[in-house]
């Protein structure tokens, strides 16, 4: 049995895309880097390796590569953090606090132990910073472009749908098309959406992240088209979303989906399916302490069927 390295898998991959060295590292490290990488002269940090084998859609649990004790810390408080985002997101007004309150000391610690040209780690804390911060959507945008110019100087928005980029930088252009939906400008955000799963699906096949990213693209969309009232579109996208979460074990989008779905079938004068699907959220936020959501499903079948649910304290 022929035995590959890492340097071998990302150089065959490269040429098999018709990529050229600096098109697959450009913003992540230098091309004379990026060469020896490819030939073993050189192992990378933990985060510059994944981020490599995610622009060329190579999954990265197969690879492990050499860390110091400082890169290990890091990575469990990226992991800590990314934890905590989704609880912020999901938990009631009060449990916010708290919540941002530990993010925050998390991302000093995080801040203390990372060198000052970690690109990677620095656009991590933008990430986070952008959803527990509080920001107006107009300097959320400037943040998140700011950051996506670490890795992409010439990071252009209209040119989304061909870019390479890793799963980090597909999250920071979901962020900002979520932005200027928060503005009300609904054609920028749905172009951004739209050349952001024209992106995933031509890249993105074999890496389970990069499915976990299509279910976030997919729910802005369905989101946005809901507002608009496009229930066509709106149902399209939020059923292709439903059945990656499914498929992929992806719960934490599931009940955005399924309460699209049952605001459509209302729309559509269906309220027997959109009872049901609400009456789905409500048992499925209680099963993974979605609270948020569940609020959303209780209050919605209150005003549409005169359904009354007690929320479990």
């Amino acid at each position: 049995m022929i035995e590959l390295t890492i340097g071998d898998i990302i150089r065959e991959k490269r040429k098999a895309l018709h990529l050229t060295q600096e098109e697959v590292c450009f913003g992540i490290c230098d091309k004379v880097t990026m060469s020896r990488i490819e030939t073993d002269k050189q192992t990378p940090s933990r985060t510059t390796l994944n981020a490599l084998l995610q622009r060329l859609d190579i999954s990265d649990d197969r690879f492990f590569a050499a860390v110091s004790v400082e890169e290990v810390q890091i990575n469990e408080l990226c992991n800590e953090i990314t934890a905590l985002n989704v609880q912020y997101e999901k938990a009631g007004r009060e449990e916010k606090k708290t919540i941002k309150e530990d993010i925050e000391e998390k991302q000093q610690k995080l801040r203390a132990l990372m060198s000052k040209n970690d690109k990677l780690t620095e656009q991590f804390l933008v990430r986070s910073e952008v959803i527990i911060g509080g920001y107006k959507s107009t300097e959320k945008i400037d943040k998140l472009i700011k950051a996506l110019r670490l890795t992409h100087p010439d990071f252009d928005i209209s040119k989304i749908k061909n870019g390479i980029f890793s799963v980090d930088e597909i999250k920071m252009i979901n962020q900002i098309a979520m932005a200027f939906s928060e503005q009300n400008d609904s054609e920028k955000a749905l172009r951004i959406w739209e050349d952001l799963l024209t992106n995933n699906k031509d890249r993105y096949e074999k890496i389970v992240p990069a499915k976990t990213q299509r279910c976030l693209i997919l729910y802005g969309l369905s989101r946005e088209y809901l507002i608009r009232e496009n229930i066509k579109k709106a149902m399209m996208y939020a059923e292709e979303g439903r059945e990656i979460a499914i498929d992929y074990g992806i719960y934490r989008h599931l009940p955005g989906f399924l309460i699209i779905l049952a605001e459509c079938m209302h729309q559509l004068d269906d309220d027997a399916k959109s009872k049901e699907l609400f009456e789905d959220v409500y048992h499925l936020c209680k099963v993974i302490n979605d609270k948020a959501n569940q609020k959303i499903a209780i209050e919605a079948m209150k005003e549409y069927f005169s359904i009354v649910h007690t929320p479990k304290l």
